[in-house]
Order: structure tokens, then sequence, then C-alpha cells
């Protein structure tokens, strides 16, 4: 299982760079992405930065960055490899949603 923790450490890890890397502080990045979940990361409604479509554009690029980032670690596993990377990863998906 530590692989597989690894892995979501590995595409957080990548995608804090690209968030920096394209001139997007994390603050403004959570507030696009999670809204729902800013009081988690010790924020409020009065903490709200300004978005406009240029961040959210800044947050699109990031992504993308964070894709290519990360691509190559997920590249050498083929066939069964993928496969069962694929499936564990959606059983802890299933397993964290709160229903």
């Amino acid at each position: 299982m530590s692989a597989h923790y690894c892995s979501l450490g590995c595409n957080g890890c990548a995608h804090l760079l690209a968030v920096r890397a394209v001139g997007l502080d994390t603050k403004t990045a959570h507030f696009i992405h999670r809204p729902g979940d800013i009081a988690m990361f010790g924020w409020s409604e009065a903490d709200r930065p300004v978005i406009t479509d240029v961040e959210r554009g800044l947050l699109v690029e990031a992504e993308a960055l964070t894709d290519r980032l990360v691509r190559p670690a997920y590249a050498v596993a083929g066939g069964d490899q993928a496969d069962a990377m694929v499936e564990v990863l959606y059983a802890m998906k299933t397993a964290l949603t709160v229903t």
C-alpha cells in the first residue's frame, strides 16, 4: 500500500510545485478548486481572495503542468500493473468518499 500513498504524495507535491511555478498562490488555488473545504485549511470567507478568469486560467495551466511532471512516473507501469494501480486508486477514492 505504501506505493499508492507515494503516488498520491508524488501527485500532491508535483501539483504544489506546478501551482507555484505558474505564479498562483496556494490559498487562491484552494479557493478555486476546493471552495467547500476552505475551513479545513484554516481560512474563512473573509480570507477569500479576488478570483478572476486569470487565476482560473493559471490553475488550468498548473493542472496541465502537473500532468506533464507526473506522467513519466506512471508511464513505466504497463498492462496488469497499470490496471492494478487504477483499481486500487478507485478503491481508495470509494473508501474516502463521504456519503
